[in-house]
């Protein structure tokens, strides 16, 4: 199972301390897992080192206590966080776990979580039909198939997106051009192919990231099957909330509207927020260079089970509408294209990682 304990941080923080990196376990002395660990059936001990964990090395009065939870393997928790909040001198970025956070909207829609922390949800595996049931022509399109897909694997993504104040933590230097700390970063960095360069966000993320699941984790792009399933978070609607157009202004920034932040409108079913709107967002899945994006024939007997196209050309396959498109290209299904290197201020993306076999969290 998995402990997760922390300082109670409400208590810590009456006192100007919110410093719990030296938590530990009597396992294991290593610093590149502060707040999780794997612990091995049997009977243990867990203490913590107050000394180290604040300046001064003293508590004057208040109280303090231990808040231990576990999870089994097979059971990961809701939501992973992505610890950012030393920037780019921090010699790992801490990946830890929450659940059972009874309002996740009001909990998580923060500073904190768009700029110092990246939060991801756990989505469970599922299957459903992906595309639009008259293909997209309702809408003058042709690319969206209907057919049913099979996701055999949980995954976690994105609760927003990905804004400039983390991707600068991450990569130093200065706050790119159209965005900032709370706003979506956008593809004008380079694009695509700037994200997962070897000193790009991604890599960079990925050498620092430790998690106690899996050390070595690799954060990307979700796939095309992954982002539709978890915009519909399990409707079969042209939107999430229905089939009135009139009601996307709740939940999304597009026909030229100037988002001011991410997570300003209302999330979806799911918690997650903007997956209609604001930026067009990167997938795992690329084209080819006549940007061919056919859907295969499949049903509910024979489904396609956790598609991933690559087709060798260097266009991705991009999802969700921007905020200078209208409600029609601001759709579940909608699909689009990108050159991996195009930069543009219409195109963003969120983390996602996926899960695999006992649940733990790999590549």
């Amino acid at each position: 199972f998995l402990p997760m304990f922390n300082l109670w941080r409400d208590d810590v923080r009456k006192h100007g301390y919110d410093n719990y990196a030296n938590f530990r376990d009597a396992l294991s002395d290593d610093d590149a897992f502060p707040a999780n660990r794997v612990i091995r059936a049997g009977t243990h001990k867990l203490f913590w080192r107050p000394q180290k964990s604040w300046p001064g090395h003293a508590f004057s009065n208040g109280e303090l206590s231990v808040n231990l939870k576990a999870w089994a393997l097979s059971q990961p928790p809701d939501y992973m966080v992505i610890d950012l909040s030393r920037g780019t001198d921090a010699p790992v970025y801490n990946v830890t776990y929450l659940s059972d956070i009874a309002d996740p909207t009001n909990y998580f829609n923060t500073t904190e979580y768009k700029t110092t922390k990246i939060v991801l949800k756990r989505i469970k595996a599922g299957s459903y039909w992906m595309g639009s049931p008259d293909g997209g022509e309702a809408f003058g399109k042709t690319n969206e198939k209907y057919h049913y897909v099979t996701l055999t694997n949980d995954f976690y993504v994105g609760m927003f997106l990905l804004t400039g104040g983390q991707y600068v933590r991450v990569v130093g230097g200065e706050m790119p051009e159209w965005t900032a700390e709370e706003k979506a970063l956008t593809g004008n960095i380079g694009g695509c192919d700037a994200l997962a360069k070897e000193d790009g966000f991604l890599a960079r993320l990925n050498a620092r990231a430790r998690n106690a699941l899996n050390p070595i984790v690799r954060f990307g792009f979700p796939t095309e099957s992954q982002w539709e399933y978890a915009c519909r978070a399990g409707t079969t609607t042209t939107w999430f909330f229905g089939e009135d157009s009139s009601l996307l202004s709740n939940y999304a920034y597009f026909d030229n509207a100037t988002p001011p932040r991410v997570g300003a409108k209302a999330p979806n079913p799911w918690c997650l927020w903007d997956v209609y709107g604001t930026v067009q967002e990167y997938t795992q899945d690329t084209l080819d260079d006549k940007f061919n994006m056919d859907y295969p024939d499949t049903t509910e007997e024979n489904p396609d089970v956790e598609p991933l196209r690559v087709k060798g050309g260097g266009n991705r396959a991009m999802r969700g509408g921007a905020s200078w498109n209208d409600a029609a290209a601001c759709r579940s299904a909608f699909r689009a294209s990108s050159t991996s290197g195009t930069k543009s201020v219409s195109n963003g993306f969120r983390l996602c990682i996926s899960c695999h076999g006992s649940g733990g969290v790999t590549e």
